[in-house]
């Protein structure tokens, strides 16, 4: 828009009179929401193409308005029709009806071509009412969803906060209508208040406290989750970026009268009061300042901008106030005569920031003072005189700090330069030399007899300096007060003498003319913008992180985010060689945004995944995105769906093939059974033992280990004994396939060295480490947690133990051909049920898990593998180590002098008839030393 472009005339706008909207695209909405509310959930692809379909086919018949172009704004161009009818009851509940349809996995961007009309109806920026709805719509989801869902409507906030063009465009709504009503009704708000203007200003009230809190109840729902979008630091940042596109869209229109900038100065002051409290957010709001400071420069911004900072309310000037003056900005140029016109600045300047919380820079107490006397000299007499009604209590010696009496000792003498500067005949209209004299006397009193060296000298210093300002030009140097600091600047102290020396001679007197007569620094501005909307300021990290999408509103009003770009001066552009005009033509494309090929085709819900895998395709990237996707969908949607679909995948998974080459398929399809066996438990392991212990012809020997594999895993996973890493969150991201490498995979032998030397060293140093006092928490120590594997260890167990192919396995004869595939079983049979024993630790099942094991190991002992009498030791041994040493004694004392008995002849020499395997004879020494602890603690409990 051009800076000359007129507003809108009052009459045109009110000789337009808008139709009422047609009942057929009301009757279209209702069955809309209708269809919507009949679908359950999202749970496949087919039902988000259901939901698009019916969004994308209310655009295409006209019963959605249009997004907000800057000619609406202005006035220039209106519509036929008051779409503000629906607004508040139709669109509400169609908006009520799509987001209750939200869960985990939808929606996900609106770089998806399926999510773009959900992200586009979200952003419907009619007028403020629409936006309104959908921020309190989304807001009241996010406080009563109790479920996983309010992670993705905190999401969708976050998209509609960092949008470029929506709350932009909503502050100018606001700021608009605001204007307009009031523009309505002023010849009746001095009787009555006028009810379109209350209820209006009701709603822009509950618009603002919905933004401003954004960031607090997102975090109480999401805690450590918390987007980056909703950091306090970030999020001030966003909504100041947003308000910086707002007013320079004001200042670009010709007659500004038709903006109301109440709304802005509450917007800025909330802010101010609720995000900036911390340093990092204290520098945003100064480099905020600092743009402000330059576009104050052009008298039409400057009037808007010190109407803003007038109307600020009392929570926010004095951190307003403070962030002004050390922003190294000129303070009168923004606020103007806000000192004299406005109560609260008055109070602000006076009192919080002189006395309460004044600066400690030197430059920022020289703007204040400078502040002040550009509006009114008697305000800096008023805080002179107060300054010094502090000093002359002894009171105050004893209160205040060091620093804070340096403090107020620079104040005292920037204000008496400022107010004595200029010779007797001034002074005279302002003070009473007289009183200021006595205060300075008892100053010096007291000062004298202070026993506090650095606040006497100080106080020696300050009131040295203000007599002589007081004193008459002509007084000659001799009659002048003098006190000798020889002695005192040798000493460190001494600093703080020549601290005050430097101060009160680099301060001089400023004209408003200074401040209201400079001219616009383009090239600083320019700066100052791309550093702002980049959130880079200075040496600061990127303030606002993730990157902005633009959907069909942000194409629709480009316009208004191009005003920020400054034209420099054509003159001051260099000539270039013709050759590089040329090539700065051809820019780079940007695909920051772009989504890969894999990700297009990954599956989104788990039905969509069965789907794909349970069918035969044509094309490798399906079956590769399907598998890189299978392990996070199982592990984040499974738990919600019917048991049955836990089945269901079993079913597919274990007997799976490799439709096409997948680097580490088979791990890859082992950690989907063991993501669906820990997400259902119960019926998964009920299902697994039951097809472990089918025919021969159903499954080869493979897929009955990789069946055993599968539970001894989930076992560990369910009861928290696994040392490999947590799985993956619901927050980590997928890796594409294509980024894979395609076929051989070169294991760092010197690194996987390093690795393990590294984790050695730590175990070490924390066996080694001797602690005093109190035992330090470790790093790598986890906090205690429920074990799941107790509800279902009795299925597990039983399940596999009772089984039809285990007395196959016990009894096999060796001269079959199938020896060798049972033993193999059998071995990975009894591992799985050590892992079991393991897990099940403190669970109540544990004596009639043992009668079992002693029953089952009473026979298989004396295999003539030695593959399965190790295997079966260690089961005898994690059965004594895990049950409790008074239920294996009272209960199976007799089981247990019987294992010892055997014990002691299998430990012997093979020369002897003992046992032929070293490795077997090493364990059942550990398990004989253990069974001799068992009976010597119950000797010791019987005595």
């Amino acid at each position: 828009i051009h800076q000359s472009m007129p507003m809108a005339e009052d009459g045109n706008e009110e000789s337009h009179r808008l139709l009422p909207v047609p009942n057929t695209i009301r009757n279209t909405l209702k069955q809309a929401i209708s269809m919507l509310n009949d679908m359950p959930k999202v749970a496949r692809a087919a039902d988000v193409d259901k939901i698009t379909k019916i969004i994308e086919n209310l655009y295409r018949i006209g019963a959605l308005p249009a997004y907000c172009t800057p000619e609406k704004i202005i006035g220039l161009d209106k519509d036929d029709l008051d779409w503000s009818q629906i607004a508040a009851y139709e669109f509400a509940e169609l908006l009520t009806s799509v987001i209750k349809l939200f869960n985990r996995e939808w929606p996900g961007t609106p770089t998806s071509n399926s999510d773009l009309p959900i992200f586009n109806l979200l952003k419907i920026d009619y007028n403020f009412t629409f936006i309104y709805e959908t921020f309190y719509v989304l807001n009241k989801h996010l406080i009563n969803t109790n479920g996983d869902e309010f992670t993705t409507i905190a999401s969708v906030l976050a998209e509609l906060v960092n949008d470029t063009q929506l709350l932009p465009v909503t502050f100018l709504h606001i700021t608009r209508e605001q204007a307009y009503l009031i523009d309505t009704f002023k010849s009746e708000l001095h009787v009555l208040p006028a009810q379109p203007l209350e209820e209006f200003n009701a709603n822009v009230s509950e618009f603002l406290q919905i933004i401003i809190a954004l960031p607090n109840r997102a975090a109480n729902k999401l805690g450590q989750q918390l987007p980056d979008a909703f950091v306090p630091k970030n999020y001030a940042h966003t909504l100041l970026k947003h308000l910086l596109f707002a007013l320079n869209f004001i200042f670009k229109c010709e007659d500004t009268s038709y903006f109301s900038m109440e709304f802005v100065s509450r917007l800025l002051s909330r802010i101010t009061t609720n995000l900036c409290n911390t340093e990092e957010t204290d520098i945003v709001l100064q480099a905020f300042f600092k743009i402000m400071d330059e576009f104050a420069k052009v008298p039409k911004a400057r009037q808007i901008i010190q109407g803003i900072f007038t109307l600020l309310d009392a929570n926010a000037t004095a951190k307003v106030g403070l962030a002004l003056l050390l922003s190294n900005v000129d303070v009168y140029r923004l606020l103007g005569d806000a000192a004299v016109k406005s109560e609260t600045w008055r109070f602000c300047f006076t009192q919080k920031l002189t006395v309460q919380r004044a600066p400690d820079a030197g430059p920022a107490l020289c703007a204040l003072v400078h502040y002040l006397a550009m509006n009114d000299l008697k305000l800096v007499q008023q805080v002179f005189m107060q300054l010094l009604g502090v000093w002359s209590k002894r009171t105050t010696l004893q209160r205040l700090t060091d620093k804070e009496y340096l403090r107020i000792g620079k104040l005292l003498l920037l204000t008496a330069k400022e107010l004595y500067a200029e010779g007797k005949d001034r002074k005279s209209q302002h003070l009473d030399e007289i009183e200021c004299k006595r205060y300075l006397h008892e100053i010096l009193r007291f000062h004298l007899e202070c026993t506090d060296v650095i606040q006497r000298h100080i106080g020696m210093k300050v009131v040295e300096t203000i007599f002589n300002y007081v004193e008459d030009p002509k007084t000659k140097d001799e009659d002048r007060l003098r006190f000798e600091y020889d002695d005192v600047l040798k000493l460190p102290r001494g600093n703080l003498i020549t601290e005050l020396d430097v101060i009160a001679n680099s301060y001089n007197k400023l004209q408003k003319d200074t401040a209201l007569d400079a001219k616009i620094d383009i090239s600083k501005l320019e700066n100052l913008l791309e550093h702002f909307t980049t959130g880079t300021h200075g040496n600061e990290n990127d303030i606002s992180k993730g990157g902005l999408t633009n959907t069909d509103s942000s194409k629709t009003l480009a316009p208004i985010n191009q005003q920020l770009q400054v034209v420099k001066n054509p003159e001051s552009i260099m000539e270039l060689d013709s050759d590089d005009d040329e090539e700065e033509e051809y820019k780079p494309y940007d695909m920051s945004n772009d989504t890969s090929i894999g990700a297009e085709k990954r599956p989104k819900f788990i039905l969509d995944l069965l789907h794909t895998l349970s069918t035969k395709t044509d094309n490798y990237e399906v079956f590769e995105a399907a598998m890189s996707a299978a392990e996070h969908l199982i592990r984040t949607q499974l738990a919600q769906q019917d048991p049955s679909l836990a089945l269901d995948l079993m079913r597919l998974f274990i007997p799976l093939e490799m439709q096409y080459y997948y680097e580490d398929f088979e791990r890859t399809k082992f950690k989907c059974c063991v993501a669906v066996c820990v997400a259902v438990p119960g019926p998964s392991a009920e299902y697994l033992c039951r097809e472990f212990h089918t025919d021969n012809s159903c499954y080869n020997a493979n897929l009955r280990i990789l069946m055993l594999q599968v539970l001894a895993s989930a076992a560990k996973e369910l009861s928290g004994i696994t040392v490999e890493d947590e799985v993956t969150s619901e927050k980590a991201s997928i890796p594409t396939p294509a980024k894979h490498p395609r076929k051989f995979h070169f294991e760092n032998e010197h690194e996987s060295r390093l690795i393990e030397a590294q984790r050695i060293i730590r175990q070490r140093l924390k066996e080694k480490t001797k602690r005093f006092h109190s035992q330090r928490k470790t790093l790598d120590s986890k906090a205690a947690k429920p074990n799941r594997f107790h509800t279902v260890a009795g299925t597990f167990f039983f399940s596999l133990v009772r089984g039809a192919r285990t007395q196959q396995m016990l009894y096999v004869k060796p001269d079959r051909i199938a020896h060798d595939i049972d033993t193999l079983l059998l071995v990975n049979f009894l591992h799985t049920l050590t892992v079991f024993v393991l897990s099940a630790q403190n669970c109540p099942l544990l004596p009639a898990i043992a009668q079992e094991i002693f029953d089952l190991c009473a026979f298989v002992r004396f295999s003539a593998e030695a593959r399965v009498r190790l295997a079966t030791l260690e089961l005898i041994g994690a059965i004594l180590v895990t049950t409790p040493a008074y239920i294996l004694m009272t209960q199976y004392g007799e089981r247990v002098a019987e294992i010892q008995q055997w014990l002691d002849d299998f430990v012997k020499s093979p020369l002897f008839g003992g046992e032929t395997s070293d490795e077997c004879r090493e364990i059942a020494n550990q398990i004989l030393h253990t069974c001799y602890k068992l009976f010597s603690t119950q000797e010791t409990a019987v005595h």
